[in-house]
């Protein structure tokens, strides 16, 4: 039902994390838009871009000061829903978000985007269907009809 193309953003401060990841994705899925940022800002600038975010893929250690948990909570702050998930290269992490621990596989990373869009799907079919519930009110409103 959903028609829009939906959009990762990948934020880490090592260039090869995210042209692999950006090779990965934009390889194995279609119609999907990744957009990469080295920081929080950088991805501030970017993600107000971004109207079919669909998830994030976040270095837990930002490079300009903010670490990528802090900045997970605000985008949920901020109203985003979406799916993220925290990686990093010092092991696990115990939170309240999805972790890929590096390295990780193709397969990992697929897995939790994959996830991410499918969730981004389903919210936008929702959306859409609240809105044709409205347009059917309002035409039989217009017609005289209250629902009941």
């Amino acid at each position: 039902m959903c028609s829009k193309r939906p959009e990762i953003l990948v934020i880490d401060d090592d260039d090869q994390v995210l042209r692999a990841i950006e090779i990965m994705l934009s390889r194995k899925l279609d119609n999907v838009e990744v957009k990469t940022c080295h920081n929080a800002q950088e991805a501030d600038q970017v993600r107000s871009d971004m109207e079919n975010l669909a998830g994030a893929l976040i270095d837990i250690h930002l490079s300009n000061g903010t670490s990528g948990e802090e900045y997970a909570d605000q985008l949920r702050q901020r109203g985003a829903d979406l799916g993220i998930a925290l990686m990093s290269a010092m092991g696990m992490h115990e939170g309240r978000y999805r972790f890929l621990s590096k390295p990780f596989t193709q397969e990992e990373v697929l897995g939790i985007v994959e996830d991410m869009i499918a969730n981004w799907s389903i919210r936008e079919d929702v959306k859409a269907m609240r809105e044709n519930v409205r347009m059917i009110r309002r035409t039989f409103e217009g017609a005289g009809y209250a629902p009941g």
